[in-house]
């Protein structure tokens, strides 16, 4: 019994002791202490505020807001800055004086890549030369190139179209159409002289000896610049111009003097335009052969003609318009 006293006596001493030797646990040491689930809990819960959150656009979503780093040399390919194809259609005029020049940088054949655009005429061999990057398209006119439009004739088609308009020096114009195909200039349709109106559709313009040398135009279509219509309406005077200006009309050939009675159809019926009437061309169908022609008086009527296949005039009824009417003039 005593022995048994004495153990635990010293067990008791001894208690104090190894309390004293126990190390304080480290933090980040795999017996960490639990945490008390409730202080968790509150932690979890943010703290409300008033202030707007930040938005975040797309373009930053995934970003880091740090410089990206930079590309090797060896890696770089150059975007090339092409002009919109919602500026077309452009019209690039040419001096007189100007020999060559460039023109243009457009992505004409829808590559990716621009293409330079410019002209040299050829004095001593009277050639007009249109260059595409380098490439030559020979135009072998003695004239003067006055025009180049960029314009897409036919949107079905991966290229635009170029129209390069050449001047005889009198006013006698022809257009022709260039593209690319594959790299390679390819020269298109021919016509005479055109331009652009203000809602971007091309205008050409066709030459008549009706009445006198005179031009009439149209709108046109498609690559092969079809004419919307038959009919080609040309320059007249209009009424408050005739009131004002009558003598001079006359002086300068824009009105014709009916020198007999011209068989004619008035609103679809066989009719007769008076000897002495003073009148002009409004509209003429090249193809069917048919004049529109009013009187200063207000008359409309439809004068049908054919052409001399010997001199290329036209003939009213079988004879000679100049028979029937006076003041034409002819262009040489």
């Amino acid at each position: 019994m005593r022995r048994i006293s004495a153990i635990l006596l010293c067990a008791l001493l001894l208690l104090p002791l190894a309390c004293a030797k126990r190390k304080p646990m480290e933090i980040g040491s795999a017996t960490e202490p639990v945490a008390d689930p409730i202080a968790i809990e509150t932690a979890k819960i943010p703290e409300p505020s008033d202030a707007t959150p930040d938005v975040t656009s797309a373009s930053q979503i995934g970003t880091t807001g740090e410089d990206p780093p930079e590309t090797p040399e060896a890696e770089r390919t150059e975007t090339p800055q092409t002009q919109a194809h919602s500026a077309l259609p452009i019209e690039c005029k040419i001096d007189w004086e100007q020999k060559e020049g460039e023109l243009i940088r457009f992505d004409i054949d829808s590559d990716g890549r621009e293409e330079t655009i410019s002209y040299r005429m050829d004095v001593e061999n009277d050639d007009t030369i249109i260059l595409i990057d380098e490439k030559e398209v020979l135009f072998d006119f003695s004239a003067q190139l006055t025009e180049v439009i960029l314009i897409d004739l036919d949107p079905e088609t991966p290229w635009v179209n170029l129209l390069v308009e050449i001047d005889f020096a009198s006013d006698d114009y022809v257009t022709t159409e260039v593209h690319l195909v594959n790299g390679e200039p390819v020269k298109g349709v021919r016509t005479e002289g055109v331009s652009v109106d203000e809602n971007g559709r091309v205008v050409v313009y066709f030459r008549t000896e009706f009445l006198g040398t005179r031009s009439c135009s149209c709108t046109c279509s498609g690559e092969a610049l079809t004419p919307d219509t038959v009919w080609l309406d040309c320059w007249y005077p209009s009424e408050q111009e005739i009131a004002e200006s009558f003598d001079e009309l006359v002086e300068f050939y824009e009105l014709q003097i009916a020198k007999r009675d011209v068989p004619c159809t008035v609103d679809g019926k066989e009719a007769k335009i008076p000897k002495d009437s003073y009148v002009y061309l409004r509209r003429i169908n090249l193809q069917e052969k048919l004049a529109e022609i009013c009187t200063v008086d207000g008359i409309t009527a439809i004068i049908a003609f054919t052409e001399d296949e010997e001199s290329w005039r036209y003939l009213i009824d079988g004879v000679s318009q100049d028979e029937y009417f006076d003041n034409i003039l002819y262009a040489d």
